[in-house]
């Protein structure tokens, strides 16, 4: 039962990362001012980066 809850955990973990992706770096990436886009993907990738590797801990 705990490896369930674990897996069910891990699952939810994965979807808010991916929402996390699907929203905030693709957000980023229509910043119309392109100066500021580079620094908001790398934010946004760097924020993913770091959820991912909670993820994995």
């Amino acid at each position: 039962q705990v490896a369930a809850v674990t897996k069910a955990l891990h699952a939810v973990s994965l979807g808010l990362v991916e929402e996390h992706i699907g929203h905030c770096v693709v957000g980023a990436a229509g910043e119309p001012d392109p100066a500021l886009r580079a620094e908001a993907i790398d934010v946004k990738v760097k924020e993913a980066a770091e959820a991912i590797g909670r993820l994995l801990r």
